[in-house]
């Protein structure tokens, strides 16, 4: 065998690349947070 890869091996895409590994359920309190996050304010209301 060699170690060239196949002709359907392709690289990923650089959004979908993993360069960290996270610990037991960080990531899903990750998500959690980024789900239920504050919402972003747009600063106080103007009177007219």
């Amino acid at each position: 065998m060699s170690d060239k890869p196949g002709p359907a091996f392709h690289e990923k895409k650089d959004k979908n690349k993993k360069t960290f590994n996270l610990g037991g359920g960080e990531k899903i309190k990750m998500n959690r947070a980024k789900k239920h996050k504050k919402p972003l304010t747009r600063g106080p209301k103007r009177k007219k």
